[in-house]
């Protein structure tokens, strides 16, 4: 008889939560891709380090995604390596989620103006 793994019940809902939030931030890094690349002036605004953001955005929604859905596939059949699997993707989210406002604090300094002539 196999072994079975016990989960809490909301580990679904939570994953339903990851995988929202990485088609969020997808949604987001696209509207900020729109706003800040595709019509910004440079010589009005000077230089805004939008890329830093955008990579961040780009590469951190496909964590929250596959962690997501390795949590809620565990849910439904919960096995020793699907456990594994999960709990190394909710560790690989974290160090994503406290990454990003690092980056964000780091950039927002370099930001300027200047006025236009």
């Amino acid at each position: 008889m196999p072994r079975r793994y016990t989960l809490r019940m909301e580990t679904r809902a939570l994953g339903a939560v990851q995988i929202m939030n990485g088609l969020i931030y997808y949604a987001l890094g696209f509207l900020c891709f729109a706003l800040f690349v595709s019509e910004e002036d440079r010589k009005q605004t000077g230089h805004i380090p939008v890329v830093v953001t955008l990579i961040y955005i780009f590469w951190s929604a496909p964590f929250f995604i596959s962690s997501g859905s390795t949590s809620v596939h565990v849910q439904k059949r919960p096995t020793k390596y699907k456990l594994i699997s999960s709990l190394v993707m909710n560790i690989l989210c974290t160090c994503f989620s406290t990454i990003g406002p690092s980056l964000s604090e780091s950039t927002a300094p370099t930001l300027t103006y200047r006025e236009p002539v």
